[in-house]
């Protein structure tokens, strides 16, 4: 295992920065995830990391040792691609050999026919063959060691290039978007065998993805990258609950987060669709917005609930009416389009319900909806957080660069917050 640690990284391409000033450190045997959208720069660190690009400045640590001038081959380092980069032409059993036969075998050792001619090539083919069919075993490839490449499913490359990367034992595992190209149930099923997988040779994973159902369910901790920026890391629970950016709390979450506009009136009001919310109820102020500065609110989709004669709830909430215009209903639960027409402001936004919640509403419905204000995240007119509701309002946020506990209640968020 290896503890590895970024500091100051820049990456430019030429006049384009793909990354500036990037700061990570990566405990031994974390599971941690680089995730972000399309372009934002992760697969370039990844790339940094693993020495397959050199960084424009900064530094990288493995095991407290740099290694900027270090060759790919020398940082012990096993990386599964996008594209698996199987070899068409070898068997499973080859292809998951190969790392060792070049490490424990020297040039003469691995031609056909002097091989055999050599002292010691019987002994290091059998630790090779032992080594290789208890990895098959490990990833149930035992009956599929003879068969080539093209003979394979896409799961079964995707274990076959993992296989390939652990037979190495390295320090830490680099994986870039191994799940990209497999359909959706085989990736529930990979993502699972994967996190089995870390926590069976509790070694370090770094892992890049922009699906962020991956980071969430496999993730001890997520680092989410915005334009070459670590934008926020912590515990996927904590990163779900306690977005520091606007960007982040648009970016994790599944089904997206509302946003909605409001304004602050006074040191303890805000105002939505002139609806007064007395901020000291559900936050802290941070006194870092002046009076009549327009913020943004946002509130998840689950935190949403329909207003009945029967609904109690003794917590300050915002009761709003609007028309439900799209429902889409998803067996367990289901997600309702609410169009809101409230003070001249029009915006259409969704609730997530549960199938018995839900049983008795229907396309162009007038409800009426409503939402605790302690459920509430407030922006800035930057999109930087603002305030945090009662439960949190001493806690540290924990954006980046900040030292957080590992994996913590993520089961939580899982179960309830993440659609597939």
């Amino acid at each position: 295992m290896a503890h590895l640690k970024l500091e100051k990284i820049y990456k430019n391409f030429g006049d384009t920065q793909i990354i500036k000033a990037l700061n990570l450190s990566i405990i031994d045997g974390e599971f941690l995830t680089l995730v972000g959208p399309s372009g934002c720069g992760k697969s370039t660190l990844l790339r940094i990391i693993a020495g397959l690009e050199q960084q424009s400045s900064g530094h990288v640590f493995i095991a407290d040792i740099p290694v900027d001038t270090q060759k790919p081959s020398k940082r012990d380092l096993s990386m599964v691609f996008q594209s698996y980069a199987l070899y068409p032409h070898l068997s499973v059993f080859d292809n998951i050999a190969v790392p060792l036969r070049m490490r424990l075998l020297n040039f003469w050792q691995r031609l056909p026919i002097i091989r055999k001619c050599i002292s010691g090539t019987r002994q290091q083919d059998k630790n090779i063959y032992n080594q290789v069919t208890e990895v098959a075993e490990t990833l149930g490839l035992t009956t599929l060691l003879d068969r080539k490449p093209g003979k394979l499913s896409g799961g079964q490359r995707q274990r076959v290039a993992v296989g390939r990367a652990i037979v190495r034992q390295p320090q830490a595992f680099l994986f870039d978007e191994p799940l990209s190209n497999l359909d959706a149930k085989l990736r529930v099923h990979m993502r699972a065998e994967i996190t089995r997988l870390h926590q069976q040779l509790k070694t370090t994973f770094i892992y890049v993805t922009h699906d962020q159902a991956e980071a969430m369910t496999m993730s001890d901790r997520i680092a989410v990258m915005m334009e070459g920026e670590i934008v926020q890391i912590g515990t996927p629970a904590e990163v779900y609950r306690n977005p520091c950016d606007i960007r982040v709390a648009q970016f994790i979450g599944s089904p997206e987060i509302n946003i909605l506009e409001g304004q602050i009136l006074d040191t303890d009001l805000i105002s939505l669709w002139d609806q007064l919310i007395d901020i000291s109820l559900a936050c802290a102020k941070t006194n870092t917005q002046s009076k009549d500065s327009d913020i943004s609110i946002g509130v998840r989709p689950e935190n949403i609930f329909l207003v009945s004669s029967s609904t109690n709830h003794s917590k300050p909430k915002i009761i709003i009416q609007g028309k439900i215009t799209l429902i889409e209903n998803l067996g367990a639960e289901v997600f309702a389009y609410i169009s809101i027409n409230e003070k001249g402001c029009s915006k259409e936004i969704m609730i997530r319900l549960s199938h018995e919640a839900a049983i008795d509403i229907y396309a162009n419905q007038l409800i009426d909806i409503g939402f605790l204000v302690e459920s509430l995240l407030i922006f800035d007119a930057v999109g930087k957080r603002i305030y945090s509701s009662p439960s949190n309002r001493n806690k540290k946020q924990p954006c980046a660069n900040h030292k957080v506990s590992r994996r913590g209640d993520m089961v939580d968020v899982l179960s309830s917050q993440i659609s597939v």
